[in-house]
């Protein structure tokens, strides 16, 4: 589903907001000693996510100071791109069910679907590469090399928040 400009900018400020909120919210929940531990529910969780995307998108717009039609661009390859890593996501969790199914049982009867499950691993491992290199060379053509890397850095550290919100869980790309 692709989302209109609009939506995008919405989306990407709400993200900037929030991440300055939920650490500031961090912060001081550390500071005073009291308040809920650990992740929040999962009915607050959705929102948490959303307003620190938002919020980390402002930040990141400010910091590589980006223009809207750059910031417009880059959100639009994101999008494209986590739809994509998103397919790989998909098929590595697969996988990952096979394997799990193959350790619970001993024997060479398994062989053969081991040898097919390792076979794909690496099909999957050089698709998640050849995304990657595709999608450093599409934000190449939109931010200079330095930008690309601040930009990744802030992307991980976007990333990283997202897993503490979720309880240190594996939530995968942070996305846009």
């Amino acid at each position: 589903m692709r989302f209109t400009y609009r939506t995008n900018l919405m989306l990407l400020a709400g993200l900037a907001f929030s991440l300055m909120t939920v650490t500031s919210l961090e912060g001081q929940r550390g500071r005073r000693g009291g308040g809920r531990r650990g992740p929040p529910p999962p009915s607050e969780r959705a929102g948490l996510e959303q307003r620190v995307r938002v919020r980390m998108g402002q930040r990141i717009r400010e910091r590589l100071d980006l223009s809207e039609d750059e910031w417009r661009a880059i959100a639009d390859q994101a999008s494209d791109f986590d739809e994509k890593r998103g397919e790989l996501m998909r098929n590595e969790l697969a996988l990952k069910s096979r394997v799990e199914a193959i350790s619970r049982v001993e024997g060479r009867e398994n062989d053969e679907e081991a040898g097919e499950i390792l076979d794909q691993l690496i099909v999957l491992r050089e698709q998640e590469l050849e995304l990657f290199q595709e999608e450093q060379k599409r934000l190449l053509e939109i931010l200079s090399p330095s930008q690309l890397v601040r930009f990744q850095a802030m992307r991980q550290q976007l990333g990283e928040q997202i897993r503490r919100l979720r309880g240190g869980r594996d939530g995968g790309s942070p996305g846009w």
